[in-house]
């Protein structure tokens, strides 16, 4: 199970740094934007692509701040078990409509992205405008990659909760140290990615 286990904490890992690294991109690109043009359209179709494309980075912090909050071997015995079940009821089973879909971001960044006449007037927007394109392309536009990248995500998680739930069934303690272990392991991207989520809370309010 070392081995195994040591694999699924690096797929998770994987996981977090690559919405980490995006979310960060469209942070960075989208606070140059509202912070140059004023343009009603623009700044409206960036507001209501935020709310999607944040949905999958939401999703990753909200199934792993209630694992945080398990500080001690009595709150995991008492609680792991029901967290792994609603894990598996709400994220698990509706992968689908926890991920960001592509198509909603397409629909409200494309409108954004073929105004050129605003950009045109603004030559400091011009590369934001290149770096959100770009960022379109790699990321926010392939459906079919983003999907597949959060459906392994969230499978690891669950093989995450099933190998720490394994071990509980013979010893709560040592299965209490591996769920720690892992969890510093991810500690990092974990805060960072919340960190760039209220981030972007503040830069909505302002649009």
């Amino acid at each position: 199970m070392g081995t195994e286990f040591k694999s699924t904490e690096l797929e998770i890992s994987n996981g977090f740094a690559k919405l980490t690294v995006n979310l960060g991109e469209f942070l960075s690109v989208a606070q140059l934007i509202v912070g140059i043009t004023k343009h009603r359209e623009a700044r409206q179709a960036l507001k209501d692509a935020i709310l999607e494309i944040r949905k999958s980075c939401d999703t990753a912090v909200d199934v792993f701040t209630p694992l945080y909050a398990l500080t001690d071997t009595a709150s995991f015995t008492k609680s792991f078990g029901a967290l792994h079940a609603n894990f598996k009821n709400s994220y698990l089973k509706n992968i689908n409509t926890v991920r960001t879909n592509c198509k909603i971001v397409k629909t409200h960044l494309d409108a954004l992205l073929k105004k050129k006449g605003w950009i045109a007037r603004l030559p400091l927007l011009k590369r934001s405008y290149f770096r959100l394109d770009q960022l379109c392309k790699n990321w926010f536009y392939q459906d079919m990659n983003l999907a597949r990248q959060m459906e392994t995500f969230l499978r690891s998680i669950n093989d995450f909760y099933a190998d720490i739930s394994n071990l509980a069934q013979q010893d709560s303690s040592m299965a209490f140290s591996l769920l720690r272990s892992g969890l510093e392991q991810f500690e990092d991207d974990f805060l960072s990615l919340r960190k760039k989520l209220g981030a972007l809370d503040v830069l909505s309010k302002t649009i």
